[in-house]
């Protein structure tokens, strides 16, 4: 005579489907919290697109913890595989742009502290930047460090080390 548990070892236990809802809320708190055009692109059901884009409306705590099970019990009937590798790629995205903004003020730093050999490094890096111009922004980039005025020259290279990075990125994409 089997056991009353024999027939139940099939199903989740209640810890593993609590589990799994939290997951599934968690994932739909993500997604509220990207921007409306990621949201749009993300290529959800048209229903949960929908309650996605209200869930961010929502200011109160209460409203957005309520709805935020609703979001889960809805995305219980979903295939979350793509959605989850659509919120890596965009982590992903995100780590990968914050390391080269962190790299570029680390050039520009150090540039501007001194490091002339770095001149030299980025030249060999980004061949085709006009020599000259960029020359002439580090040279008053610092004078603007030495005498205290104001950081236009400091930002000028920042977004010119910048545009080169992106520049040279883009074009290694479209190599490959």
């Amino acid at each position: 005579m089997p056991h009353q548990n024999d027939q139940h070892e099939d199903r989740p236990s209640r810890t593993q489907m609590k589990k799994h809802m939290a997951a599934l809320q968690k994932m739909g708190d993500e997604l509220a919290a990207l921007s409306t055009d990621q949201i749009r692109k993300a290529g959800l059901p048209p229903l949960l697109e929908k309650e996605i884009l209200f869930a961010k409306s929502l200011k109160k705590h209460e409203a957005k913890r309520r709805h935020s099970q609703y979001v889960g019990k809805i995305m219980r009937d979903v295939d979350t595989g793509p959605i989850r590798a659509y919120l890596d790629d965009i982590r992903s995205g995100r780590d990968a742009t914050t390391r080269e903004f962190h790299q570029v003020e680390q050039w520009r730093d150090a540039l501007v502290g001194g490091d002339d050999a770095l001149v030299e490094e980025l030249f060999e890096r980004f061949p085709d930047m006009d020599g000259q111009r960029f020359r002439q922004i580090v040279r008053n980039a610092r004078k603007e460090r030495d005498t205290g005025a104001k950081p236009k020259a400091f930002r000028e290279l920042f977004r010119l080390l910048r545009d080169q990075n992106e520049a040279q990125q883009a074009e290694t994409e479209s190599r490959a």
